[in-house]
């Protein structure tokens, strides 16, 4: 904890003198520190995902005696209120904290390349997560393979090119590890709306299987161009 604490406290000193003027630096070397502090950025990434694994895996519980007790499931079990306790201090809600501890129990127990991966920089975080949600309803075994087949050009690809390579991978692998997860998905869609990013506007997100997506934007669409053609002033965006 001190040696954590320490390094904190350092790079809120590089925070305040990064503040200060640069134009005395050479522009490779504020490249450089960028990079760096991205090394830094996915070395406690990887960290702090081991250690949600591991408070994922306490749980309150009483002992033979009727004494409640901190529990130590071992790394692979998941809290049922680990999401919960973990929310206020990841400053995300409960349900988002609780997917950010499922993923990083499935890094911690199932993908150890990914992993290590993201300790030593070559991996950020969050694309570690999509290879984790990808991957998440496959067996340690299938994970092994698929992360031999993916790494390490998956480390030069964008989000969007890892989740493809990955699905890819899978679906050599353990085909039926792919329709288990499509299954779970058309089980879990969904229509949300939330707040905009902008004053007086709000925002819908979905999660539609793909044909009847399809068939509702083909209907959207059609009238859209409708809209479109008796008021030329709008966009079709704006139409749709």
């Amino acid at each position: 904890m001190e040696e954590m604490t320490e390094v904190v406290q350092r790079l809120r000193r590089v925070v305040d003198r990064s503040q200060e003027s640069c134009v005395d630096r050479e522009t490779p070397e504020l490249m450089a520190e960028v990079a760096h502090l991205q090394d830094l950025i996915c070395a406690a990434s990887a960290a702090q995902t081991v250690r949600i694994a591991q408070f994922a895996a306490r749980e309150d519980d009483y002992d033979e005696h009727g004494v409640l007790l901190s529990m130590d499931r071992g790394i692979g079990h998941l809290s049922e209120f680990a999401g919960d306790e973990l929310a206020p201090v990841l400053g995300m809600a409960p349900m988002t904290a609780h997917k950010r501890a499922r993923l990083s129990v499935k890094l911690c127990t199932d993908l150890p390349v990914t992993l290590h991966a993201v300790a030593h920089g070559q991996l950020d975080a969050f694309r570690a997560q999509v290879i984790a949600e990808e991957l998440e309803l496959a067996d340690a075994e299938v994970c092994g393979v698929a992360e031999g087949k993916v790494h390490p050009r998956v480390c030069q690809d964008t989000p969007g090119r890892v989740r493809s390579r990955v699905r890819r991978a899978l679906e050599e692998v353990a085909p039926l590890a792919v329709r288990a997860r499509a299954v779970k998905a058309r089980a879990d869609r969904f229509v949300r709306m939330c707040a905009g990013d902008n004053p007086g506007m709000t925002s819908w997100w979905a999660s539609l299987p793909a044909a009847e997506s399809l068939a509702c934007w083909a209907a959207i669409d059609e009238v859209a161009h409708q809209m479109k053609s008796q008021d030329p002033s709008r966009t079709l965006d704006q139409c749709r």
